[in-house]
């Protein structure tokens, strides 16, 4: 089981750190609606049409880097990841304390490099940096804005999930650590340092991080799965399979709880029901990685419908409906593409 890799898609699917809070200035006020409205078509997955709104807000509003930052935002969840970073490149142009800029082009190197396997960690390393530099400097100075401080703690997150790919695991569970201090609601940093102490064998400690991000976050199914699995790698099997069953009865296309609410019940006696989780546990590897591949082709080729289609086809059939309805979105861009194109 992987909790590592099941935490870190959390992260990179919940977005960014904060973003600047805009400025009370005077706009355009056609430029401005239009880019209201783009917003709320992007929100709503409607790429298309956001970026027809930011083609019309441009020519109105050019230097607000607003405009481009939300530029940005949609081209990366088109996979334009050349064109987005340069997008977020005028973000930082135009006004260099800008928040979550350098934030998403760190998260763009940091993507196209766990999928396809470039050297990019390092470039991902400097950006996040450079956000938490940013983000520091405010808080320290009591110039902050809403949200500053939390979204210092998540970058601090991505750096120690950045160290962890450079195979630095000291720097990352530093990094983890230090996120917590900054915010010690942050629930997610305790779920993320237990993870990093199950990698380092030190389960016990583990397991007091785990129990913290769950206390914190009660309702959030990553950190009870967490827990039970730690319980269960503990040989507290007993104790572990109220948490994992609560799991996989809420999520039962999470091939983590089922693989290991199926070693548990074994371990607890309950052979023939554990068995069967186990089976199933290896019919979810399979659309696994299924899915694992469809994405991968999807990053070497983003401009094709079909294979968008059977992403989101394959995600759905894992009853993973929020990812399947942003890849529907994307499909529905190029097909609209298409057409306007003809």
């Amino acid at each position: 089981m992987d909790v590592v890799r099941s935490l870190l898609a959390v992260l990179l699917i919940a977005g960014c750190a904060s973003q600047s809070q805009p400025e009370h200035r005077d706009l355009d006020p056609l430029g401005a609606f239009l880019l209201g409205e783009a917003q709320q078509a992007y929100r709503s997955g409607a790429y298309t049409q956001t970026i027809q709104l930011l083609d019309s807000a441009e020519q109105y509003i050019p230097e607000l880097a607003d405009l481009w930052f939300l530029r940005g935002l949609v081209l990366s969840r088109l996979y334009r990841f050349d064109v987005s970073d340069s997008a977020f490149g005028k973000v930082v142009a135009l006004d260099p304390s800008y928040r979550s800029a350098r934030f998403n082009m760190g998260h763009n190197a940091f993507l196209q490099s766990s999928v396809l396997f470039r050297d990019g960690f390092r470039l991902a390393l400097r950006h996040y940096q450079q956000e938490e530099a940013l983000l520091r400097k405010a808080v320290e100075k009591g110039s902050e804005h809403a949200g500053d401080r939390e979204g210092l703690a998540s970058v601090l997150l991505q750096i120690g999930t950045t160290y962890g790919q450079l195979q630095l695991p000291d720097s990352a569970m530093w990094a983890y650590l230090q996120a917590i201090d900054v915010d010690s609601s942050n629930a997610r940093g305790y779920a993320w340092l237990a993870a990093a102490q199950q990698a380092a064998g030190e389960l016990e400690d583990a397991l007091a991080s785990a129990r913290r991000s769950a206390e914190i976050d009660p309702d959030n199914l990553e950190h009870r799965l967490l827990v039970g699995v730690l319980l269960s790698e503990s040989d507290r099997h007993e104790e572990a399979l109220p948490h994992l069953a609560e799991v996989a009865r809420r999520e039962p296309w999470n091939r983590t709880a089922i693989y290991n609410l199926g070693r548990a019940m074994i371990d607890a006696g309950d052979s023939a029901d554990g068995q069967a989780y186990l089976a199933r546990a290896d019919t979810l590897e399979i659309m696994r990685a299924e899915i694992e591949q469809s994405h991968l082709r999807l990053f070497q080729n983003p401009e094709d419908p079909v294979l968008w289609e059977n992403y989101a086809y394959l995600l759905h059939r894992a009853g993973q409906d929020t990812e399947a309805r942003r890849a529907v979105g994307v499909l529905r861009h190029l097909e609209q593409r298409a057409i306007a194109s003809r």
